[in-house]
């Protein structure tokens, strides 16, 4: 996650130089940050609940409660099953 706040500040950055809005390379940030963080929840729902495969998984399938970025299973997160 570091490291996509990392990415986020230099999308924002570089943006602003080209744009020269501030507010343009905050919302080109920010919508790279959250559809990095989404992705990823997808990613552990394929895994814990689809049984590896992209096709199991529903359109609401990364936005259930506690998929979030510490939902591992194995780990001190958790991820409910609905």
């Amino acid at each position: 996650m570091a490291e996509h706040i990392l990415l986020a500040i230099l999308i924002q950055l570089l943006v602003r130089f080209i744009s020269g809005s501030w507010w343009a390379g905050a919302a080109a940030a920010c919508a790279w940050f959250i559809s990095r963080e989404i992705a990823q929840a997808e990613y552990r729902w394929i895994e814990y609940f689809g049984s590896g495969l992209r096709a199991n998984m529903p359109w609401w399938g990364a936005s259930i409660r506690g998929c979030g970025t510490r939902s591992i299973p194995g780990s001190t997160g958790f991820c409910l099953r609905s």
